[in-house]
């Protein structure tokens, strides 16, 4: 008994842990059923179709067969019509062969011939032309003689020098680089015609284009241009007046074209007529027939038909494969119909398992990632369509009329040559007896032949369709005859395949109604945990109403807490106030009135005024006058301390403090200066130079103008901050070595100096490292302010602006703070590549940027600040791992951006650096630039 007890109570045990574990599974697929509860609403629902699939005949191929059947019956009759036909001609043939030739004989003709006075009358007419042809070129020479005699005089006149003051405005135009070289090839066409068609004239102009230079280089004119940029975007003239040119000298060469075609015309009448007068001889031709066979048609016979019959086996393989793999067809969808009773209880366990795979999932899926999406605008940028259709409707023009003028005078060549032979033979006339006699067959006979030797053909042709027919119709018996063998093969492995499936449905009965067992216990224990979980909740419902009411009374006692402390704080700030105000009565009274001398140099070329480290870099001032004028800067405060009465002044740019009594007591100033001083009489800065014991500066050259601004405020006001320390520039522009000229990028990318993709890398360095560089005032500007001055393209918008974040910020946006490149980078908020290039420019222009901080970072703290990895700085301190993305202008090879910093040319007067790229622009010989404006200016020329 006690063994049967003790049993008892272990099987007791036993089964109260299995009722645990149980409950506590219960409780685990509860919460799974609720997340799942909660997610089912936000899951798609998933949609299943069903394919019912019919096998029925096809029509179309009934309707071919009957079709087929029909054009055969059709072709049968032809044939039968044919050969009744060909039997008729037959007959005909033999009755026409035993007809007899007739031969047809002609008269002799004689005709004479007599000179038509219209061809004197034509040759009268060209002597005239010749002689006014010779008038006009000793005209010619008479005007060359008039024009040589006028340069030789200017050749000998003294220089003449003019001063003249020019108001000048500079409208930029933007011209298209394809239309310009449309139009210079034409012209280059033009010119050529032209020179072969008045050689005389181009040299009268020639001379006359020598006398006007000589005139410029004579008279001297100095001329001071005063530039006015006004940006205007409009048509350009200069290409309308260009077009309207080009349209005129086609009209002209239109004219021409007609009036050479109309002298051709008169030739070629004057040529016909010549012809007609010219005696001609009579030969007697005898025609003789032989009849042979051609071999080039027996050739092509023979390879036509061996071409039909490939074709033929084409399309019987062709067919061959569509009835295998129409039978294919039929056996999937047999398979597809058996398959799908199987396929429903495969669909529940497959629905049981993904339940099971999606609570997994949802219980280890990680938080959901918030997408950034980044909207770039594309802007396309396309051709003129009507620029396009003009130039093309003039170049064909062009060559029309080129071809046309060419082949006139070639006409008119050979008509001359022709005229000339005609008028020597034109004296001798010979009567010459000429006697044709013509054989002929009748036509009657030959179209009968022809006739029945394509009705043979067309015989021959209908023998090999029946042929090909019958050859089709076994075939396809035989094609049938396989696929009822593979029908019967192919119903024992359904049969297989049958007896398979029936197993596996066996086996899936079986585990549905173990599946059934088990949903039968877990409804029962699912059961028992709803109790347990019903008294549970009553238990944590008592439990909550009593921490409700104790969150209660201890709000109440935060809240008396809160009020006592408040009190406290009041009477404390009551208490500092008054200690202020004690403080404020012994504390020292200060008052500063503040100085700050800034001397600039006024340029006289540009207008604009410079520092005296800019002037002496620019070589206006030398040495002795930078640090005569450095000396004369200041930024003067004064200061009075009434607790302990003493007075001083203070230089903060040199940090030099100077005793107003000290100053007293070495007699450097007097009493009455201080007064003076303190009324307001005296000047601060002359008051300071007596203080510290130094005379007044010398005034130096009229360049220089100094301003001055004397503020007075309080004690926690901000003083005149200093110049800011320069940073080093990226490479702002394109240096032309062959002209010696400076421009912008993106000047330079629309001359075709530098590639579009050089030229873009090389403006997103400049905002990654601060921003668009205009290099006629070295001042930097936002991508959008860059845009309003045109030192950008709007195409190049987006992709500047994603640059100009590397110097700026990337905004993250789960946390909505400002990352360096390197942190976005790292983040994955910025492409890898991108953001390594950016940091590149910003190394080699002096270290990394932090946007929350002002100045460049070096890499070691960048490092130390998290902003790049250890990976980062390697990459940044090899040159070798510097992406080669740009082109050398002139070497054509592809290197990296310190490279092509390496090879920059260092501007004289603004210290930038200029990437060096050779154009084939021509360059004016007699005009040098002086300053930037100017330069500017002369660029524009060359364009």
């Amino acid at each position: 008994m006690l063994m049967a007890c003790r049993t008892f109570e272990k099987q007791i045990a036993d089964e109260s842990q299995r009722s645990k574990s149980l409950n506590d599974l219960i409780f685990q697929t509860r919460s799974q059923i609720n997340t799942l509860e909660r997610i089912i609403p936000t899951v798609e629902p998933k949609i299943i179709t069903k394919e019912v699939k019919k096998v029925e005949q096809d029509p179309m191929l009934i309707n071919e067969s009957a079709r087929l059947r029909t054009a055969l019956e059709e072709e049968r009759n032809s044939t039968s019509n044919l050969l009744k036909e060909f039997t008729n001609l037959q007959l005909r043939f033999t009755q026409v062969d035993v007809m007899k030739q007739k031969v047809e004989i002609k008269e002799i003709v004689k005709e004479i011939f007599q000179v038509d006075p219209e061809t004197e009358r034509e040759l009268v007419r060209l002597r005239r032309e010749l002689q006014d042809s010779t008038k006009q070129r000793e005209q010619l020479e008479v005007d060359i003689n008039k024009v040589m005699v006028d340069l030789n005089a200017l050749r000998s006149q003294p220089p003449k020098v003019e001063i003249k003051e020019v108001n000048q405005e500079v409208v930029k135009l933007e011209k298209s680089p394809e239309t310009l070289r449309e139009i210079e090839r034409m012209k280059q066409q033009l010119e050529r015609q032209n020179s072969s068609y008045n050689s005389s004239y181009e040299l009268l102009l020639r001379m006359r284009k020598e006398r006007d230079e000589w005139k410029v280089e004579k008279s001297k004119v100095e001329t001071k241009l005063v530039t006015k940029e006004v940006i205007r975007y409009e048509n350009d003239p200069l290409l309308e007046k260009e077009a309207d040119r080009l349209r005129r000298e086609l009209r002209d060469e239109g004219q021409q074209r007609r009036a050479t075609e109309e002298k051709v015309f008169d030739l070629q009448n004057t040529y016909i007529l010549l012809e007609r007068q010219k005696p001609q001889e009579k030969v007697v031709v005898q025609e003789v027939t032989r009849l042979q066979k051609d071999p080039r048609q027996a050739m092509e016979h023979e390879k036509l038909s061996r071409s039909l019959d490939e074709e033929v086996k084409t399309r019987r393989k062709l067919e061959l494969e569509v009835q295998q793999l129409r039978a294919l067809v039929e056996e999937k969808e047999r398979i597809l119909n058996q398959q799908d009773d199987r396929s429903k209880k495969i669909q529940v366990e497959m629905e049981l398992r993904q339940i099971k795979t999606r609570i997994t999932e949802i219980n280890s899926a990680p938080p959901p990632i918030e997408e950034n999406i980044i909207m770039e605008e594309v802007l396309k940028v396309e051709r003129d369509p009507h620029l396009e259709k003009v130039s093309s409707s003039l170049r064909g023009e062009l060559e029309k009329e080129r071809n046309d003028i060419l082949r006139l005078e070639r006409e008119f060549r050979n008509i001359q040559i022709k005229v000339e032979v005609l008028t020597r033979e034109k004296s001798m006339e010979k009567t010459v007896y000429k006697e044709v006699i013509r054989v002929e067959k009748d036509r009657l006979v030959e179209g009968e032949r022809t006739r029945i030797r394509d009705q043979l053909n067309q015989e021959r042709n209908t023998r090999r369709d029946a042929e090909d027919e019958l050859q089709r119709l076994s075939d396809r018996l035989n094609r049938l005859e396989n696929t009822r063998s593979s029908i019967s093969r192919e119903e024992a492995m359904l049969i297989q395949t049958r007896d398979a499936l029936r197993r596996d449905k066996e086996a899936v009965e079986k585990d549905l109604k173990m599946l059934d067992m088990e949903k039968q216990h877990m409804s029962i224990s699912y059961q028992q945990h709803s109790k347990l979980m019903s008294e549970r909740s009553l238990v944590s419902r008592e439990k909550s109403i009593k921490m409700e009411t104790e969150m209660m009374r201890l709000e109440q006692d935060i809240l008396q807490e809160k009020d006592k402390l408040r009190q406290r704080e009041l009477t404390l700030r009551e208490l500092l106030e008054k200690l202020k105000n004690e403080e404020k009565q012994n504390e020292m009274h200060m008052y500063e009135s503040n100085l700050s001398t800034k001397i600039s140099i006024f340029d006289p070329d540009t207008g604009k005024n410079m520092s005296p480290y800019e002037a002496y870099k620019r070589g206006l001032i030398d040495y002795s006058q930078y640090i005569i004028l450095q000396e004369q800067e200041c930024d003067w405060e004064e200061i009075t301390t009434r607790s302990s009465g003493e007075q001083m002044l203070l230089d903060k740019k040199s940090g030099k403090q100077y005793s107003i009594d000290e100053a007293l007591r070495q007699n450097r100033v007097t009493p009455e200066q201080v007064r003076r001083f303190r009324e307001g009489k005296l000047h601060i800065a002359e008051f300071a130079l007596l203080v510290a014991g130094e005379t007044k500066p010398k005034p130096i050259a009229p360049l220089l103008s100094s301003t001055t601004h004397l503020q007075n405020f309080s004690y926690q006001s901000g003083t005149v901050s200093s110049s800011q320390q320069e940073d080093n520039f990226p490479i702002a522009g394109i240096y032309d070595p062959s002209t010696d000229t400076t421009m912008s990028v993106r000047s330079a990318v629309t001359r075709k100096l530098i590639d579009p993709i050089t030229g873009q890398k090389l403006l997103e360095m400049q905002a990654a490292t601060g921003g668009i560089i205009d290099i006629s005032t070295r001042d930097r500007y936002s991508v959008h302010k860059a845009a309003e001055r045109s030192l950008i393209d709007n195409a190049q918008l987006q992709r500047l602006l994603n640059a100009q974040k590397a110097f700026t910020g990337v905004e993250d946006p789960v946390t909505k703070n400002q990352l360096s490149v390197g942190e976005a980078v790292q983040k994955g908020w910025m492409p890898r590549d991108n953001g390594m290039r950016y940091m590149e420019a910003q190394y080699l222009t002096g270290g990394l940027v932090d946007p929350k901080q002002a100045g460049r970072i070096d890499l070691q703290d960048a490092v130390t600040r998290k902003m790049i990895d250890g990976s980062m700085a390697r990459e940044l301190q090899e040159d070798v791992n510097y992406a080669k993305d740009l082109i050398d202008p002139v070497t054509k090879e592809k290197i990296n951006y310190k490279e092509a910093m390496d090879r920059c040319h260092t501007d004289e007067h603004t210290g930038l650096l200029l990437l060096p790229a050779s154009s084939n622009s021509q360059s004016y010989a007699t005009y040098r630039p002086v300053n930037k404006l100017s330069n500017t200016l002369y660029s524009s020329l060359n364009y």
